[in-house]
C-alpha cells in the first residue's frame, strides 16, 4: 500500500502509516518509511515516526 500526504506535515503521514493503514485480507506487521530528500535524516524520520504513534496519554 502507498499513500501520498504533500500538503500534511511529515507527523500527519507518519501517524497513518502506523494507524490507519490496513488490508482486507493480510495483516501489515511492518511499516516501510520512504522519506527522499537530500540529506540523510534517517534518525530524526525514526524519531519522528515513534513519537507519532504515542497516544495523548503517552505524549
Amino acid at each position: 500500500m502507498t499513500t501520498w500526504h504533500d500538503k500534511e506535515p511529515l507527523s500527519e503521514a507518519l501517524w497513518f502509516a502506523g494507524n490507519c493503514a490496513s488490508h482486507p485480507n493480510v495483516e501489515l506487521a511492518d511499516t516501510l518509511i520512504v522519506h527522499v530528500t537530500r540529506e540523510e535524516q534517517r534518525a530524526a524520520t525514526l524519531q519522528l515516526y515513534s513519537e507519532s504513534q504515542l497516544t495523548a496519554d503517552e505524549a
